[in-house]
């Protein structure tokens, strides 16, 4: 239950924050997609459960986590700078 606990902690924490710093500018539409994500993506799993065993669930959920884990990393890398990304191997 304390993995259970932090790992819950961790999700619902960190999406909002990295949109808040993703979009400083329009921070109402940002979290409104968010949430609207959220709805969407339980709403799937709820239906899915109606019609697909647990290990095409869990076939599913690993598939979508490597998608999310490939494009938070794309999406990092791609927004921060040099000297964001290792302030100790830039010159000044």
């Amino acid at each position: 239950m304390i993995v259970w606990g932090t790992c819950d902690g961790i999700w619902n924490s960190v999406p909002p924050s990295l949109t808040g710093s993703l979009f400083p500018h329009k921070q109402e539409a940002a979290f409104s997609a968010l949430r609207m994500g959220l709805g969407v993506g339980f709403i799937i799993g709820f239906v899915s459960a109606l019609f697909l065993n647990i290990e095409v669930q869990y076939y599913i959920g690993i598939a979508f986590l490597f998608i999310i884990i490939i494009t938070a990393s794309i999406l990092f890398f791609t927004t921060q700078t040099k000297e964001q990304l290792c302030p100790c191997c830039v010159s000044k």
